[in-house]
């Protein structure tokens, strides 16, 4: 008996270690056959903590080249995620507000069954507490008409506008976005820039230049493809497990992952035509982990990763669990500090980023 239970545990940690391996090759493999690595490299922090829970049981009871296994899986991880590397706020983040630009970002889904009937006091209330520079929310549709109401919007998004003096220009090519920025500075220029026309879904992102302290800069509100409406965590039924069900489940991510693919590639063209300071901000959908994360922080630095506060899990706000908010910035930028607050106004958790844009 005792064997049999050695044999299976063996079993399990080989299993867990080819699933953590996949996750890790993620984010070297070119999206393709193996797309199904990307799932498993969202869970791979939490792999590596049970691969790691089953190193100390293989040291104390198990085989000793199980162990050098995990070992040498848990090393190319704390190799990857170097948590000792990353610094914090600057001591002096507080020190010269005036000079500090402050940035919001939060998926605020206008259909959210969950929302509190409170939600645009909630929203204000936040807003009021970071008062930041500039916003950038997704899935809050902002329109623009010829007859009055000019501006409209849902009364969470109005509610900035119309009490807290954001304003958000109308794009020289649409009458509506999903992707708003808001803000306090000089908004110059805003175009809407399609990632993904195929399909009944196409997406965009929204570009703005705006002028602060003087100076221009280019901002980015993207919010990546998503899984659909229908989550398998949210439709816990019988049928859910059924082959059909789970096929159908798969070909859906599969078509999330390759237009994903598809739209991050749109972003780094427009990103490399730059020639401003530039800010990417949104809801990329993607794990720190994933080959999208990888492709876009090879091209800009992640804020979080350099001057985060705590784990930074944006997603879902219940149970933060994993990390698919982002601020990217280019190399003009120093960032300041980065946070999330732990403020319930969507089904994610919003992301405020400080930073500072030195003089030559």
């Amino acid at each position: 008996m005792k064997r049999f239970v050695r044999i299976l545990f063996a079993a399990v940690n080989l299993l867990a270690a080819l699933l953590f391996l996949a996750g890790y090759l993620a984010y070297h493999v070119p999206f393709g056959a193996f797309w199904w690595f990307e799932l498993a490299a969202v869970f791979l922090p939490y792999m590596a903590l049970a691969l790691a829970g089953m190193a100390v049981l293989l040291a104390l009871t198990g085989p000793r080249r199980m162990l050098l296994l995990n070992a040498a899986l848990l090393a190319l991880f704390l190799l990857r995620a170097n948590p000792l590397a990353r610094p914090g706020a600057a001591p002096d983040a507080l020190d010269a507000p005036g000079d500090t630009l402050t940035l919001l970002t939060l998926n605020a889904p206008a259909v959210w069954p969950a929302a509190p009937p409170d939600r645009p006091e909630r929203m204000a209330r936040l807003v009021e507490a970071i008062r930041p520079d500039v916003i950038g929310l997704q899935e809050a549709s902002l329109a623009w008409y010829d007859q009055q109401p000019f501006v409209r919007s849902d009364p969470y998004v109005s509610i900035l506008l119309d009490s807290l003096g954001y304003s958000s220009m109308r794009p020289e090519n649409a009458a509506w976005t999903q992707q708003p920025v808001l803000s306090k500075p000089q908004v110059e220029q805003v175009t809407r820039v399609p990632l993904h026309t195929g399909g009944r879904r196409p997406s965009h992102a929204i570009r703005a230049r705006i002028r602060w302290q003087g100076r221009d800069f280019i901002v980015y509100n993207a919010h990546l493809r998503t899984f659909g409406e229908r989550k398998p965590w949210e439709d816990i039924r019988p049928s859910t497990f059924g082959a059909g069900n789970v096929m159908r489940y798969l070909r859906q991510y599969r078509a999330a992952y390759r237009i994903r693919a598809r739209e991050t590639e749109r972003i780094t063209a427009l990103l490399d035509e730059e020639t401003l300071p530039v800010i990417l901000f949104g809801d990329m959908n993607s794990a720190p982990n994933n080959r999208v994360y990888r492709t876009l922080s090879s091209r800009m630095r992640d804020a979080f990763a350099e001057a985060g506060e705590g784990w930074g899990m944006t997603y879902h706000a219940r149970l933060p669990a994993v990390r698919i908010d982002y601020v990217f910035v280019s190399e003009e930028w120093e960032v300041v500090s980065a946070r999330v607050p732990k403020v319930r106004v969507s089904d994610h958790l919003p992301l405020v980023v400080s930073l500072r844009l030195p003089r030559d």
